[in-house]
């Protein structure tokens, strides 16, 4: 095989390939098989870089032709395709479906083109343009959207935004929710530390009276200890007071002296009050003259009690009389009781 009919073979293979149709004449009986066979023989490389280079040629040739409308043909079955799936994705309506019947109808057959392809016409083939012309008017009317399509849209559109206004509504009741749960929480626990507060301030009061009768109570107690073993104390002296004058008859008194002449205790019954501006006061009776042993008064039914850590050297009696209320240096009042003998107990 020379190089010219390699060559013109392959153009025709290649040419074949592009337009659909069989190599050789038209119509002839063994055009497939050949083509079929040619297509299976391996190429050599020559022959291989030959033909992709034709098809690169031949695959630039459409867009060096002016657009051309497609086939009616064509036109219809891409209508009939998107009227068939719009009416799949939309309710169905008898608008649509008329609408959908006049157009497919109503397509016009446009003129059939002819390509040339080196100085030869050919078939059009029957692939679309990819450069569609512009619509006339009655193709435009064609392809106008059905009338019931608008409101679907618009009622997809406004189902897909009422579930977030929703789940935004319920977000804000539960937030609203969730507000007055807190603040009425809050409330309850200001409630619960003002009580606390107020409990615990009059624990408080409760605990520092409580600790104030106990240190009255202990301070009495050892008072008491004290007084006790005074008069339960060793060589003690104890000594009697009896009334003088005009001094009630169940006047009593009893002085108790420790040993070492310095602690002494005194308890007084019977008196009665001394009257306003009036009190009594004890002297101790000495070489030295009387000395004042401390002022009190009495209280109907309840004893009267002195004592003290100190008390003058040698006394030899102890007298009681009514006073000023502010005291005296020396006796000046009616004497009310007096110390009898002194005993002493070992």
């Amino acid at each position: 095989m020379t190089d010219d009919t390699r060559e013109d073979q392959t153009i025709e293979e290649t040419l074949a390939a592009l337009t659909g149709e069989h190599v050789g004449a038209p119509g002839a009986v063994g055009a497939r098989p050949q083509a079929t066979a040619a297509a299976d023989t391996p190429l050599d490389p020559e022959t291989e870089t030959l033909k992709r280079l034709y098809d690169e040629v031949f695959g630039l040739l459409p867009f060096a032709l002016e657009p051309q409308a497609p086939p009616a043909e064509l036109r219809r079955r891409l209508l009939s395709t998107v009227l068939a799936s719009l009416e799949a994705d939309l309710p169905e309506e008898p608008a649509m479906a008329e609408r959908a019947a006049a157009m497919a109808k109503g397509a016009a057959d446009p003129p059939s083109r002819q390509s040339v392809i080196f100085g030869k016409p050919g078939p059009s083939p029957t692939a679309p343009s990819l450069h569609p012309p512009a619509a006339t008017g009655s193709e435009a009317g064609g392809l106008r959207p059905p009338a019931g399509r608008p409101a679907a849209t618009g009622a997809m559109a406004r189902r897909g935004v009422r579930w977030p206004l929703v789940i935004a509504a319920a977000l804000v009741l539960a937030l609203v929710g969730l507000s007055g749960w807190l603040v009425q929480t809050l409330a309850e626990q200001n409630q619960t530390i003002a009580r606390l507060g107020q409990e615990r301030d009059e624990a408080r009061q409760r605990f520092e009276e409580t600790s104030s009768r106990t240190r009255q109570l202990l301070q009495a107690l050892g008072e008491m200890q004290g007084k006790l073993a005074l008069v339960t104390s060793p060589a003690v002296e104890i000594s009697s007071l009896r009334p003088v004058g005009a001094a009630p008859p169940e006047a009593r008194g009893v002085l108790f002296v420790a040993a070492d002449h310095q602690h002494w205790y005194m308890t007084l019954s019977g008196l009665r009050p001394a009257g306003s501006g009036r009190c009594y006061e004890l002297w101790f009776l000495g070489d030295q003259g009387p000395v004042s042993g401390g002022l009190f008064d009495a209280r109907s039914g309840s004893p009267a009690e002195l004592g003290s850590k100190s008390m003058p050297q040698g006394i030899k009696s102890v007298s009681v009389t009514v006073e000023p209320a502010a005291g005296s240096a020396r006796p000046s009042g009616p004497e009310v009781l007096r110390a009898a003998a002194v005993f002493q107990v070992l």
